[in-house]
């Protein structure tokens, strides 16, 4: 998209939000997002969701925590090595248990830094949502070009939106 902008609708029934979401797809338009007073199990086959990058957040601090665990063990042996009873100063078997700690912690963390990155908090301007959306009404941000501001606004509106505004004007939309 040359020149995006972001409008919201405010639906009052799901029928016709499940409507305008397939309409405006059609139309071009991206679905930024949708906000609803109950979990609506039929729009997760309209909204194409990209795989969430936290994964890979994981995949990485787990991996760095397994090697900083077997590091930090063949450090210590080889810097302070201890002769115990004949056995050998580094015996990787001995040091799995302290690789996997380390792979679960650092996984761990890296799980929780990802998904704090990804999903943006914590937010301090409150982000986009519509208060009425927490008791009886659906909205839907949608991104499209400045040039279909228009035909987009009638397309939504003959599904039966109540309210189209565009999203710069109205960063709270209460």
């Amino acid at each position: 998209m040359n020149n995006p902008m972001e409008t919201v609708a405010v639906f009052k029934a799901p029928a016709e939000l499940a409507e305008a979401v397939d309409e405006a797809k059609a139309a071009g338009a991206e679905i930024m997002d949708i906000c609803s007073p109950v979990p609506l199990s039929e729009l997760e086959e309209l909204i194409s969701r990209r795989p969430s990058p936290v994964r890979w957040f994981t995949l990485i601090g787990c991996v760095t925590g397994a090697a900083f665990g077997l590091w930090l063990q063949i450090y210590s042996v080889l810097s302070w090595p201890i002769q115990v009873g004949g056995k050998p100063i580094m015996s990787l078997s001995a040091f799995v248990i302290i690789a996997f700690e380390m792979t679960i912690l650092i996984g761990a963390l890296a799980t929780f830094g990802g998904f704090l990155l990804t999903s943006r908090l914590p937010q301090f301007d409150g982000g986009m949502y519509h208060l009425k959306c927490s008791q009886d009404e659906f909205a839907l941000i949608v991104r499209h070009e400045v040039d279909d501001y228009e035909k987009l606004r009638h397309l939504l509106q003959t599904k039966g939106a109540r309210e189209i505004e565009p999203l710069e004007q109205k960063k709270d939309l209460s």
